[in-house]
């Protein structure tokens, strides 16, 4: 029986790998997606799919993209590289789940202010890739298609809210890398866990606290163990949809001119309004039916946590191996785009 599974799953590898290439079987473009999330997700129900919907309709049925979900390609961390390898032809790739492999995007919004929130993230996103070349460098082995940003991580609690600095003094906090020295900075015990683990450690009493998003409350069921959240802003997801730079060359100049156009317009919109609409509508079910709680800190605890982060912008960019002029740069360009685009927690969020 053993023997039988295994010769099923290596069967369907081959089918899989072999349908990530260009087929032009009458006339029809076929493209495999790859994918981490599940079909039941909603940034695939509320974004990619109208994206595809919109691609396959412009092009009158010249382009089929056929998606792979749940990881069925390769890991999360490794959707990047599947695209670049030939093994699919699209991959909707994380840009901080790989430490070291996307040097400037990974840390980039990690230079996040901890007291202002970037609802139009996405918009903030391209315009930041625009001008930061050392940022375009990380992607140059795809055909990028369009970049999105998630909303803000914030501060999750399970038994004590966070209404004062001081409320954090000794809690557990799942955080990692920089900022995990961050979080240590304002009291709290950083313990670095994968986001999968974070429920069971926390029902556990291994964790206390965590960073978290409202739709992970809702999403992942976080709310049922994380009961108090405190918006002040611990940086942003970026995330990428990338094309195997063969395939791209090889469609017809029509089918481009319908991606360059889909891409720029209705996507980059499409992600921007959803990230946020997502994040309201889930911190309305968060507040109402799972019970949670939101509270703000007040004016000198958020400049103090401000003060802690500027300190660590330096150390930040550093880790983007560019050189020091290169780093003043990228500091001053997220500095505009986080003034252009930014509004306080309260503005954001509602009280």
């Amino acid at each position: 029986m053993k023997k039988s599974v295994t010769g099923i799953v290596c069967l369907c590898a081959l089918l899989v790998i072999g349908l990530a290439t260009v087929s032009h079987a009458k006339d029809v473009i076929k493209l495999s997606l790859n994918l981490a999330v599940p079909p039941t997700h909603q940034r695939w129900v509320k974004a990619i799919k109208p994206w595809i919907a919109e691609i396959e309709t412009r092009s009158k049925g010249k382009i089929k993209i056929q998606p792979y979900f749940a990881q069925a390609l390769s890991k999360q961390s490794d959707v990047y590289n599947s695209v670049v390898s030939g093994l699919a032809d699209i991959g909707e790739s994380p840009l901080d789940r790989k430490p070291g492999h996307f040097p400037v995007l990974e840390n980039l919004f990690a230079l996040a202010t901890p007291s202002i929130v970037v609802k139009d993230g996405t918009l903030m996103f391209n315009e930041l890739l625009e001008k930061i070349p050392q940022a375009q460098n990380d992607l140059k082995d795809t055909k990028i298609l369009f970049v999105h940003l998630s909303a803000p991580a914030c501060i999750g609690t399970s038994k004590v809210p966070v209404k004062r600095l001081e409320d954090l003094k000794g809690l557990k906090f799942n955080s990692y890398g920089i900022l995990g020295k961050m979080v240590k900075k304002i009291g709290a015990v950083p313990i670095g866990l994968p986001f999968p683990d974070v429920y069971m450690a926390v029902e556990k009493g291994v964790l206390d606290a965590s960073l978290t998003t409202y739709t992970l409350l809702t999403d992942r069921k976080f709310g049922k163990v994380l009961h108090h959240v405190t918006p002040v802003t611990f940086g942003y997801s970026p995330f990428a949809m990338v094309m195997n730079k063969k395939v791209w060359e090889k469609l017809p100049k029509d089918i481009q001119i319908v991606f360059n156009e889909v891409d720029q317009n209705m996507a980059i919109n499409l992600f921007n309004k959803i990230w946020w609409e997502r994040t309201i509508a889930a911190k309305k079910i968060f507040e109402g039916s799972m019970g949670g709680k939101t509270y703000y800190l007040a004016s000198d605890d958020l400049a103090k946590m401000d003060k802690i982060w500027s300190d660590y912008r330096t150390k930040i960019v550093k880790r983007m191996r560019v050189n020091p002029q290169e780093q003043t740069e990228i500091l001053s360009e997220f500095h505009k785009a986080e003034q252009k685009y930014g509004v306080t927690l309260n503005e954001a969020y509602g009280n």
